[in-house]
């Protein structure tokens, strides 16, 4: 079956193995610094947006595998032709997630200093001249801030995965610091003014903050769900309930069914949640989260930043290669290093 052949030889009935495996990530812990993992993981969260917004927001999984079987390659990741029912883009764009992660990006990279007023304004600004699909919460933001409303109440009243986007840059750029976890919510509440998605991020930030000070990811994710962790007791109800539910959910449509396929949190955090523990790669973790269907994209920026950040080598060439913004990419990422120094 097609899922086999994406995951080579440790096809579904024997996922939960993977969970024994050794994550094997050669000697690169030491080498590779925590502001380079940083970096790597803002980097491999666009590419996995980029990969992945071919067949975005497509919910019908037997239509995302019939595409796949179908195609000439028969790959999700980049997926030709771009088949998303809700806009229409050239193959190698950012999503209208990943739109907004780049513009944040770009804030963030600036040593320009800001309130965290001028930083929604800027934002919502930022789209001025996009001419993509607007995400129901920037809609919302630049109607209450043309109202009259400024921060934290010009923020949209919506609990979707847009907080949960701007996690890896948010890590880079604050990540070490003391009050690393109150800038994260502070920035979330720029564009989302609502408890959940606060409560998402800083959880994700964490787990991901783990990882890139050296930890490998299943680490990551047992320390989080520990009492005396940085997320709040409700989080990690939320996600040892969601990893119990997943027994003997053994294909990609069942996690989505199981958990829920939208751009809701956390249900959309606690899918990546689940690819994070059975994938053994970047790239199969970005095929999988593309066979489970629905929000993939919001949910492999999360799942791609933390493989990234795990591994120096984790995004591949070749997939660089085909992100029409890398290069711009790259250079706010230095930028948003040089910015947190």
């Amino acid at each position: 079956s097609m899922f086999a052949r994406i995951s080579g030889p440790s096809a579904w009935k024997h996922s939960t193995r993977l969970l024994m495996l050794p994550i094997v990530v050669a000697n690169s812990f030491s080498t590779f610094a925590v502001t380079d993992r940083y970096a790597n993981a803002v980097v491999g969260a666009l590419v996995a947006d980029a990969a992945s917004m071919g067949l975005h927001w497509i919910y019908d999984t037997d239509k995302v595998k019939s595409l796949v079987e179908e195609s000439k390659n028969k790959d999700p990741a980049f997926f030709e032709p771009p088949s998303c029912p809700f806009y229409q883009y050239k193959s190698g764009r950012q999503s209208p997630y990943g739109a907004e992660a780049l513009g944040m990006l770009r804030l963030l990279s600036s040593k320009q200093p800001r309130t965290l007023d001028q930083l929604s304004r800027d934002f919502a600004s930022s789209f001025d001249s996009y001419d993509g699909y607007i995400n129901k919460a920037t809609k919302l933001l630049v109607q209450n801030l043309a109202e009259g409303k400024s921060y934290p109440n010009c923020g949209a009243v919506d609990s979707q995965a847009n907080g949960m986007v701007k996690v890896p840059i948010l890590v880079a750029r604050y990540g070490g610091s003391p009050d690393f976890l109150t800038r994260v919510g502070e920035v979330v509440l720029v564009h989302q003014n609502h408890e959940v998605p606060v409560r998402i991020a800083k959880a994700a930030a964490s787990i991901l903050h783990r990882i890139a000070t050296g930890h490998a990811i299943p680490d990551a994710l047992a320390w989080a769900e520990q009492p005396g962790s940085p997320l709040d007791e409700q989080t990690r109800g939320e996600m040892a309930a969601a990893a119990a539910s997943m027994a003997g959910c053994d294909t990609p449509p069942s996690w989505t069914a199981k958990l829920g396929p939208s751009c809701m949190l956390p249900s959309a955090f606690l899918v990546s949640l689940h690819i994070l523990r059975v994938a053994g790669s970047y790239q199969e973790a970005v095929r999988l989260n593309l066979l489970a269907g629905g929000d993939q994209c919001s949910r492999s920026s999360f799942i791609g930043a933390c493989f990234a950040a795990q591994d120096p080598d984790a995004v591949p060439p070749e997939w660089l290669a085909k992100v029409d913004a890398i290069g711009e990419i790259k250079s706010l990422v230095a930028d948003l290093r040089a910015a947190a120094a």
